[in-house]
């Protein structure tokens, strides 16, 4: 049998591997096609050859009302413009975000010396999760799920918002570059009225398959996914630490033929 990963992040946004380092983390595990989906950002493939199949892809971030919708683009046109000026603004708006929370943790003494930010080298869009990394480092916290809960999370001392895109004109961005779009993990962002918005505005697929979704949620997602004459993608989402996902790339297949066949 052999494996599929649509969903996998580098130290290009909020991973810890580079994408060569991530090619061969796969390699040797059965996993046939995989795509890099960092945050707000076009990840370049990976220089080395294994047994992996990638797909260039981006996982951007939007808004509708007060939540964050994130959206799966898969093999969009690298080149266009109106996606690369968005993307640029972005990660000018995330850079931005991340000097005030860092001055915000200065002035409150949360660092017992000047902190070292050379860990963020490489690093496009810069978020929370290396804020939280950095208090963590500096003993202001000992977890970072700490972090979230008593500095970084909306409302707390530390949160900072940042200007994203509308989820339409996100959408719309990204089929204009030619990418195929997928909803992702969307029992995790419970906007399940929005999918159906979306599907009549050309979203492609929804990410039915994902670690947190359990055999009900799966169904319930591919159910949804067919109501609205959507495909399914899945992925493991994955950061850093231990990789175990497993995918049957038959679960995907009429997704990646439609990718195909573009």
């Amino acid at each position: 049998m052999t494996f599929a990963d649509l969903h996998l992040h580098t130290l290009f946004s909020d991973g810890q591997l580079t994408p060569d380092q991530l090619d061969s983390l796969l390699d040797g595990r059965g996993i046939k096609t995989a795509a890099l989906t960092d945050h707000d950002c076009l990840t370049p493939l990976p220089e080395t050859s294994s047994s992996v199949k990638w797909i260039r892809g981006i996982e951007l971030s939007t808004t509708y009302g007060q939540s964050e919708v994130h959206l799966l683009g898969y093999e969009p046109d690298p080149s266009a413009p109106r996606l690369l000026s968005a993307l640029e603004e972005i990660g000018c708006q995330r850079r931005d975000r991340f000097t005030r929370m860092v001055s915000k943790a200065a002035a409150m003494n949360l660092f017992k010396e000047e902190p070292d930010l050379s860990f963020l080298k490489g690093t496009r869009a810069p978020g929370r999760y290396h804020m939280a990394r950095l208090l963590k480092e500096y003993g202001a916290v000992r977890t970072m799920r700490e972090a979230f809960t008593s500095f970084l999370g909306e409302g707390k001392p530390l949160y900072e918002p940042v200007r994203l895109l509308d989820v339409y004109e996100g959408l719309n961005l990204l089929k204009e570059s030619g990418a195929l779009v997928s909803f992702a993990h969307p029992q995790r962002t419970k906007k399940d009225e929005l999918i159906k918005k979306l599907a009549d505005r050309g979203l492609d697929a929804l990410e039915a398959y994902y670690p947190f979704h359990d055999p009900l949620i799966t169904k319930y997602y591919l159910n949804l996914a067919q109501k609205y004459h959507m495909l399914a993608t899945g992925g493991s989402d994955y950061h850093y630490g231990t990789y175990g996902f497993q995918l049957s790339e038959t679960s995907v297949a009429p997704f990646l033929a439609a990718l195909q066949s573009r």
